[in-house]
């Protein structure tokens, strides 16, 4: 249930308007409680690696052109990393990356990383 309440004369600040009740502020605040846990890797594609390597066969990228498996954009983000290298593209190469959002551009930042 949310409640909004204003004065009449224009004058109420935004952070004096109420929107949510207790128990909706109570729940966006458990909600909000996720403390992380850092990858035990300092780079994101090694983390992805490991995740690839636990869960592969799950889920890891759902779009309207498709989906894939942490196996399968493991793999083929791998296959456009060698690519890449046989190029010369090393570490601070700029490379760009001109697509529409898909699962083509989840591979395309995997294996550029």
């Amino acid at each position: 249930m949310l409640t909004f309440i204003a004065q009449a004369s224009g004058e109420t600040l935004l952070r004096d308007i109420c929107l949510s009740d207790d128990a909706d502020y109570k729940q966006l605040q458990a909600w909000n409680d996720t403390a992380l846990v850092p990858p035990p890797v300092g780079c994101v594609h090694q983390w992805f690696e490991q995740t690839a390597e636990r869960c592969g066969d799950r889920a890891a990228v759902t779009a309207p052109d498709g989906s894939l498996t942490y196996d399968e954009l493991n793999s083929r983000a791998g296959t456009l990393a060698k690519s890449l290298r046989a190029l010369g593209v090393t570490r601070n190469t700029p490379v760009a990356l001109v697509t529409e959002p898909s699962s083509e551009m989840i591979v395309g930042l995997m294996g550029i990383l």
